[in-house]
């Protein structure tokens, strides 16, 4: 098998949030992947991005384009610089529309599905969709990370596979100390987007933590929610939280960067992220390497996929109900302990970056067989 140095020179093209850039910077400067970066312009100053490392313009392997279907003059040029990008790295991995553009480029690519862009199919228009799944269809090979893509790839009969997302464990050093609210026996954390009217964009379900909280504060347990404060429905939040008499238990923070949430991390008793989605998100995978337990809902079946039977150590509720009963167990000292535990140790055998990178290794590795990089850069 050949080694990251010894793979064909590759192109990561499209939106790269904090994932993708965390994951494309590691590939090249610590396993020396010939690698370059192609940023969709506008989606590296969005909130995702500010959990990453900084993105040097500077560097020669970085670069950033335009694109909009809304404007055919922007898309052909944008197809024009793309190619002269390109030829020199030409074997395209396509995130989030990268793949798209790859076979524009009429190149050979990878796509790896993040986000919606799978699940969002179903709410786009006719021609569009063919063009996607036309696009899936002709890539040499289509990366899954959202494990709840796994069941619409498998019912599509796609050539696909699971790629773990690579989790980084932010060194206590680089923490930034949270000042969370003093005299409560639990703090919970969430940086969920509160968001739960949606149809097209998936929902979070925060409303339904936020019901199972109240219930579970009347009870009499001493306990805080601290949330950052984003996402469409903060304002429905806010009302919500009033009718429910928490409003003294709910204390909001601006938008955080990586440094802070790790703080937030170490420093909470219980990571709270969503509820309807099917799949852990942000809150919940970084905080693993924190050893704190999670509340979150996971799709059995989707996760099954993606790991067997190793499924997530985490209270996996989804109901108003099952959420207060979450609330409960976690009361125990000795339950958050083990379930963090266990988190932690899962992290370590899935997420590790480590572990995700010879998870990709492989998957290059057979990606290349048969790939001449010579014919490919006369295309």
């Amino acid at each position: 098998m050949k080694s990251f140095s010894e793979l064909p020179r590759m192109t990561m093209l499209g939106e790269l949030r904090a994932n993708g850039i965390r994951f494309g910077r590691a590939l090249r400067e610590e396993h020396g992947l010939d690698l370059q970066l192609l940023f969709r312009e506008g989606t590296d100053d969005v909130w995702g991005a500010q959990l990453a490392p900084p993105v040097d313009d500077s560097l020669p392997w970085v670069h950033r384009y335009r694109w909009t279907v809304a404007n055919p003059v922007v898309a052909l040029t944008t197809l024009v610089k793309l190619r002269k990008l390109v030829a020199s790295h030409p074997l395209v991995w396509g995130r989030s529309g990268g793949g798209l553009l790859g076979m524009l480029l009429g190149l050979p690519y990878v796509m790896q599905t993040v986000g919606s862009d799978v699940a969002d199919m179903q709410f786009h228009q006719w021609w569009l969709r063919r063009v996607i799944l036309r696009a899936l269809r002709r890539a040499r090979l289509i990366m899954a990370s959202q494990i709840r893509h796994l069941p619409i790839l498998r019912n599509l009969g796609l050539n696909h596979v699971f790629l773990p997302l690579p989790v980084w464990e932010v060194p206590a050093e680089e923490h930034v100390k949270p000042q969370h609210p003093e005299g409560f026996d639990l703090v919970f954390f969430t940086c969920t987007p509160f968001y739960w009217k949606g149809i097209r964009e998936l929902p979070k379900g925060n409303d339904r933590f936020l019901r199972g909280f109240a219930r579970f504060v009347k009870t009499g347990a001493n306990v805080c929610l601290v949330a950052v404060e984003h996402g469409l429905n903060i304002v429905e939040a806010r009302q919500l939280i009033q009718e429910l008499g928490i409003s003294d238990r709910v204390f909001f923070l601006p938008k955080q960067t990586q440094s802070e949430l790790a703080g937030h991390y170490a420093a909470c008793d219980v990571v709270v992220d969503n509820f309807v989605c099917g799949e852990p998100g942000l809150a919940t995978m970084d905080s693993m390497p924190h050893g704190v337990p999670a509340m979150a809902y996971v799709d059995p079946e989707a996760a099954q996929l993606a790991y067997q039977d190793d499924l997530h150590p985490i209270v996996n509720v989804s109901t108003d109900q099952e959420i207060f009963d979450g609330l409960v167990r976690l009361a125990s000292a000795e339950y958050r302990q083990e379930l963090g535990s266990q988190a932690r140790a899962w992290w370590r055998r899935h997420h590790h970056p480590e572990v995700a990178a010879q998870k990709l290794l492989v998957i290059l590795n057979e990606v290349a067989t048969g790939y001449d990089p010579e014919q490919s850069a006369s295309l």
